[in-house]
């Protein structure tokens, strides 16, 4: 008997020191940082983005006439940042690993891409953003083209003002403020079950810069800034 409890404690002991070694192992494996990139703002012209989980805030880069990114590098996933002819490129990668899960994006860590473009580039190049279970939000920005697409995330723009705009969200909110005059614009919008609201002066305005905002169950809130 006393020769069967001790065989019972080791084979115990080597079980836990094994499943030690597999969580020092998995703590290794497993990081969650950020990534840096610039690049130069000069032969670019397009900004293509596809982002899960994250949020995208947008800034306008005074310093320089480069293009800076900041995104998120895991285990878990990353994104593909590239050029290929005036197309900037980031583009949401899943991880190798198996344990990629939706749960990882609520852990507390601050989970955001952010981009700084210069004014050169905002004033001839146009954004394409598509996110999932992210927000967009910039703010101060004006530009010559904006498409913005939400899953599941709310498009927040503050002071903000492009020739074509065009914003789409299925369950999240559009808040605008557009940085010029109501006459300046014209909007087109729809909405399946949100509630929107809409500056008078903005719905009737019949301006050269056109704006599309739609949402499916999202509410909507646009003004302009003489209202």
């Amino acid at each position: 008997i006393i020769l069967c409890v001790i065989a019972l404690v080791n084979g115990g002991r080597q079980i836990v020191d094994e499943y030690r070694d597999y969580l020092h192992k998995e703590q290794q494996q497993s990081y969650y940082e950020h990534k840096e990139y610039a690049f130069s703002a000069a032969e670019l012209s397009r900004l293509n983005l596809s982002a899960v989980g994250d949020d995208v805030h947008l800034y306008v880069n005074n310093d320089a006439e480069e293009i800076k990114v900041i995104c998120p590098d895991s285990s878990d996933y990353h994104y593909l940042v590239e050029t290929s002819g005036d197309t900037l490129s980031i583009i949401f990668q899943e991880g190798d690993g198996d344990s990629f899960s939706l749960n990882d994006w609520f852990d507390g860590t601050d989970h955001r891409i952010d981009i700084w473009l210069p004014q050169s580039f905002l004033n001839r190049g146009s954004l394409d953003l598509d996110v999932v279970s992210g927000d967009i939000e910039f703010a101060g920005i004006d530009g010559a083209e904006l498409t913005a697409v939400s899953v599941s995330g709310d498009i927040n723009l503050d002071v903000c003002g492009f020739t074509q705009m065009s914003m789409e969200t299925v369950s999240g909110d559009i808040d605008v403020s557009l940085s010029g005059p109501a006459a300046g614009y014209q909007l087109d919008y729809d909405t399946v079950s949100g509630e929107a609201e809409i500056g008078r002066q903005l719905l009737a305005a019949s301006g050269d810069k056109k704006i599309s905002a739609s949402t499916v169950s999202g509410d909507m809130e646009i003004y302009a800034a003489d209202e």
